[in-house]
């Protein structure tokens, strides 16, 4: 029985059909706490300059709203390379759906349970979201008090990384846009205050 090729657009309403209101409302949640430090790091870079108080909240929460739809699109992504590659290889190999499915289901469950010693793909999905919540909420928190430019804090174990330091300052907009360069990602920002 030839299955053919996954069509993109089915898999991802499968899989956005299988979120409910509550799973997102909890993954809006957990971005929302994971801007809040960002928030109150931006405070402290800024000194309490901006004595933003109640205006942290309405950061946070767009945020969070602002980022789930992009959190869902890079998971749903990569979801659907994999899935994609699985399906297409078994059927190349001639194998039935069972089998098919069992590759999907060692596949995923590795994602959330990897090996002792490596890191699992739930949890590099985690580290980066929340990276990038954190980061977003703490450019936003500079903008809001006034700030134009920031540096840019990251590793340089990578070109895209070196080359955000080697270009910063950067405006807010282009840190806003690039809260992280890839998964794992260390980036961090400073405000550049005039006259400090």
């Amino acid at each position: 029985m030839a299955l053919g090729p996954v069509n993109p657009d089915d898999l991802r309403r499968i899989i956005e059909g299988g979120l409910s209101g509550r799973q997102r409302r909890k993954m809006i949640r957990g971005l929302r706490l994971s801007a809040l430090p960002g928030v109150a790091q931006g405070e402290r870079m800024l000194g309490g300059v901006g004595g933003f108080g109640a205006i942290t909240d309405d950061i946070a929460d767009s945020v969070a709203e602002a980022r789930f739809p992009d959190m869902i699109a890079n998971v749903n992504r990569e979801t659907m390379r994999v899935t994609q590659s699985i399906v297409a290889e078994g059927i190349e190999k001639g194998l039935g759906a069972d089998d098919i499915a069992r590759q999907l289901e060692e596949r995923f469950t590795s994602w959330a349970s990897p090996a002792p010693g490596k890191q699992g793909r739930a949890e590099m999905i985690a580290r980066t979201e929340t990276a990038a919540a954190y980061n977003t909420a703490t450019v936003q928190t500079y903008r809001r008090a006034g700030v134009e430019k920031v540096r840019v804090h990251d590793g340089d174990l990578d070109d895209a990384c070196r080359e955000a330091v080697a270009s910063s300052p950067w405006s807010l907009d282009r840190a806003e846009s690039n809260p992280t360069a890839h998964p794992n990602c260390t980036r961090g920002f400073s405000p550049i205050v005039e006259g400090v």
